[in-house]
C-alpha cells in the first residue's frame, strides 16, 4: 500500500459502515469499491483504499447538440455552469432556452440514436456514433413526482464524458441539500401504464354517455381477452418466485421473439439445491439460454435473462447483446442492454455479478446470501430492488428451451 500516493485516500471502517453508505461518502459505485479492495464483505478495522476519481473528471467543453424530443428538434449547445445544465439554442430564443439545477437531476441514460439503422443486437457503438443522452428531472424538488425528461443527440464519447461528470457533481450537492431523488422506476412505470392505455384506448373507441372513454371496463375487457390466448410458459418446475400468468408473460414478453414461445424449464433452486457453488455451477452451465429469478428478504422480485446463458469463466464481456436485467418493484420494468459499453452475466466461486461500466444491475456473493443492485448505465438501469443492499431470500435459475 503506498500511502503517499496522491490519486488515493484511505477510509478505516467503522460499525455500522456497509458498502452502501462508503459508495455514497466517495462518491463511487459499490461494485467500483469492491474490487479496488479485493473484498466481499465490510468488518470494522478494514482500511479501504478510495481512489480519488473527482481527479479524473474535467468539466467537458460545450457539446454541440440537437434537442431532441422537442416539437421539432433544435439545434444548440450544452454545458454546465455553476451547478446547472445548460442549453442554448443557435437561434436565441428565450422560451427554448434550458437550465436544470444540479440539484434537480433524478437520474440519467444514454442509448443509441433511431439514426442508426444498422445497428445490431450484439453491435456496441463506437465514440462517433450518434447517441441520445436522457436527463430526468424535477421541476421543482418539492414535487417529487412530476419527474420531466429531457433528450440531447450528439456523439457518444462526449455525452458520456457529460454524463460521467453530471453523475458525479450531483450526488454531493444532494447530499449536502439532504435530498433524496425519487425512484426513476416510479417514473418509468407510470408512463409505460399511460402508454398501455393509449394503446387500448386506441383499439376500443367506444365513449360512454359524456363522451370520455370508458377505460376500466375496457382495459379489463381487453387484458383478460388477451390472457385467455397465452399459455403459461412454465412446463417443467413450479416457481416459488413467479406464480401469477400476468407476472409470467410479462418477462416472457420481454424475450426476444424466437425465445418466446419456449418453455421453461427449472434447472436450480437455492432453497432445493443448497448454496454450494459446486452444485450451482453442474445445474447451471449447460443452460444455453438461462433466465435468473432473485426474491429478496424485502420481497422484491428482480432478475435477468441471459440469451448466452451465464458464463462461467472469468468475467469477459458477454456474446450478445440480447440480455436484460428487470424488476417488479413497483411494477414489472425490463432494461435491455444500451449498446454503449460491455457487460457481464457471469459466476465464479467468490460472485454472480449482472454489470457493466463499474456498476453492478446485480450482484451476489459466494454464499448466495448477500446482494445489492445499484444503478447500471450498461442496461440503463436503476437499482431493481427497493434497497440497494438486501439478502436473498431465493434463487432459481430457468432454462428457456432446450439445454
Amino acid at each position: 500500500m503506498q500511502e503517499n500516493d496522491s490519486t488515493l485516500s484511505f477510509h478505516v471502517t467503522e460499525e455500522g459502515d456497509t458498502f452502501l453508505s462508503m459508495s455514497v461518502k466517495y462518491n463511487i459505485t459499490i461494485l467500483q469499491l469492491k474490487e479496488y479492495n479485493s473484498i466481499t464483505t465490510l468488518v470494522p478495522g478494514n482500511i479501504l483504499r478510495i481512489p480519488k476519481i473527482n481527479e479524473i473528471f474535467n468539466i467537458p467543453h460545450p457539446i454541440d447538440t440537437q434537442l431532441f424530443n422537442w416539437k421539432k428538434p433544435i439545434t444548440g449547445t450544452l454545458f454546465l455552469q455553476k451547478n446547472n445544465i445548460m442549453f442554448k439554442p443557435y437561434k436565441r430564443k428565450k422560451r427554448n432556452k434550458l437550465k436544470i439545477p444540479l440539484l434537480n437531476i433524478v437520474s440519467t441514460a444514454i442509448g443509441p440514436h433511431p439514426a442508426d439503422e444498422g445497428l445490431l443486437p450484439d453491435d456496441i457503438l463506437d465514440d462517433n456514433s450518434l447517441c441520445l443522452l436522457t436527463i430526468y428531472y424535477l421541476t421543482n424538488i418539492k414535487e417529487v413526482d412530476d419527474i420531466n425528461e429531457v433528450v440531447f443527440a450528439g456523439t457518444l464519447s462526449e455525452m458520456l464524458h457529460f454524463q460521467k461528470v453530471v453523475e458525479h457533481l450531483t450526488r454531493p450537492i444532494q447530499d449536502e441539500n439532504r435530498f433524496e431523488p425519487p425512484p426513476i422506476s416510479r417514473y418509468i412505470s407510470r408512463r409505460k401504464s399511460n402508454a398501455s392505455e393509449l394503446v387500448l384506448l386506441e383499439e376500443n373507441e367506444k365513449l360512454d354517455e359524456n363522451g370520455n372513454p370508458s377505460k376500466i371496463e375496457t382495459n379489463s375487457h381487453i387484458q383478460s381477452h388477451s390472457l385467455m390466448n397465452q399459455s403459461f410458459p412454465i412446463q417443467e418446475g413450479s416457481s416459488e418466485i413467479i406464480t401469477s400468468l400476468m407476472d409470467s408473460l410479462e418477462i416472457k414478453n420481454s424475450f426476444p421473439r424466437r425465445f418466446r414461445h419456449y418453455n421453461w424449464s427449472l434447472k436450480f433452486r437455492l432453497s432445493q439445491d443448497g448454496a454450494s457453488f459446486t452444485a450451482f455451477q453442474s445445474k447451471v452451465k449447460p443452460i444455453k439460454v438461462a433466465l435468473l429469478l432473485i426474491r429478496t428478504n424485502y420481497n422484491d422480485i428482480i432478475g435477468g435473462f441471459a440469451s448466452h446463458g451465464i458464463m462461467f469463466d472469468a468475467r469477459k464481456a458477454y456474446p450478445s447483446g440480447e440480455c436484460f436485467v428487470f424488476t417488479f418493484t413497483p411494477s414489472f420494468n425490463a432494461f435491455k442492454w444500451a449498446h454503449t459499453t460491455n457487460f457481464f452475466f457471469s459466476s465464479t466461486a467468490e460472485e454472480m455479478i449482472v454489470g457493466g461500466g463499474g456498476a453492478a444491475a446485480i450482484w451476489i456473493d459466494h454464499r448466495f446470501l448477500s446482494a445489492f443492485s445499484e444503478k447500471c448505465n450498461a442496461f440503463n438501469s436503476p437499482p431493481l430492488a427497493s434497497k440497494v443492499e438486501f439478502k436473498i431470500s431465493e434463487i432459481e435459475v430457468w432454462s428457456i428451451g432446450s439445454s
